[in-house]
């Protein structure tokens, strides 16, 4: 239906309600959240969510790739029996909800077969949420005009994306060791004309040090835990924190660099490396509340 058709569908169907319920319908599409209104960036975002799940796989992780759980931090009690990938950039809450009334998906395993005793399952991601990608270019990065932001561990991309939709950033450069991620970010952006502003670099991060060095800004979004072996770890933050030197660069995380570091007893080399920019979430309410003591951004001193 175009516009012009759904116009007049409109009118017409106003036409038949009674007059007295009139105003409260009106009403009620004003403030209802089934019309909220989205801005181009989130309905591009959408479109991309929508294209990916047709051509990943439903937890979004590739025959290729080969994940670690985490021997130490706050995962380190992932049971793999109960700990589902699903991906928060694919499958938001109101997707999984959909799936789950339609008895497609569960949130709950059940603790003793064919009982109604049942627990939550454990839901990991490695993707940024539109809601948390909303925050990160509105409300926690300056200004990026004329700048070089890198996300390290692109995967599907949508911190790319979202960065060439939200900033005015001059070069937008994922790092992807993953060729299949590689390739599926390269088809988006190609699609959606993004490849003036977006590059995708496949190479480990270890050997992008001049790379990382140019950067203004540096995503850094759940990137190490569950893809690097617990005797690397220490390897790759100590390439992170050498690397990462150029006073004002600024590196955005999730989780904080503290909850990394000091999970492999590396905290103490913060204080001369780097200095937390507080966040002022003050004004933002509502189901983005949750994510907000995730999100840490800072400055090399």
């Amino acid at each position: 239906m175009d516009l012009e058709s759904a116009k007049a569908a409109f009118i017409e169907l106003s036409r038949k309600i009674h007059p007295g319920a009139l105003p409260g319908f009106i009403n009620w599409i004003k403030d209802s959240d089934e019309f909220q209104v989205k801005d181009e960036g989130e309905v591009i975002l959408d479109n991309i969510a929508e294209d990916l799940r047709q051509i990943v796989p439903f937890e979004a992780i590739l025959p290729s790739e080969t994940l670690f759980t985490p021997v130490s931090g706050v995962n380190a009690d992932c049971d793999e029996v109960v700990t589902l990938h699903v991906d928060s950039f694919l499958f938001d809450d109101d997707y999984i909800d959909h799936l789950v009334e339609n008895n497609k998906f569960s949130r709950n395993y059940c603790l003793d077969c064919q009982s109604r005793k049942t627990k939550p399952l454990t839901f990991i991601s490695h993707s940024a949420s539109k809601p948390v990608i909303n925050l990160i270019f509105k409300h926690c990065l300056p200004n990026l005009y004329s700048k070089t932001l890198i996300d390290v561990g692109s995967r599907l991309g949508p911190i790319l994306f979202a960065g060439y939709l939200y900033s005015s950033a001059a070069k937008i450069i994922g790092i992807e060791i993953n060729k299949e991620f590689c390739h599926i970010q390269e088809q988006v952006a190609q699609k959606y004309g993004m490849m003036d502003r977006i590059s995708i670099i496949n190479d480990d991060v270890l050997n992008c040090s001049a790379l990382l060095s140019t950067g203004d800004v540096i995503i850094l979004h759940n990137v190490f835990e569950f893809f690097t072996e617990a005797s690397k770890l220490e390897q790759m933050w100590t390439f992170v924190s050498q690397t990462l030197r150029r006073s004002g660069q600024l590196i955005l995380t999730c989780p904080s660099l503290e909850e990394s570091l000091s999970s492999i007893g590396m905290d103490h080399i913060l204080p001369a490396w780097v200095e937390e920019v507080k966040l002022d979430f003050s004004a933002m309410v509502g189901e983005t509340d949750e994510f907000l003591e995730d999100i840490h951004l800072y400055t090399v001193k």
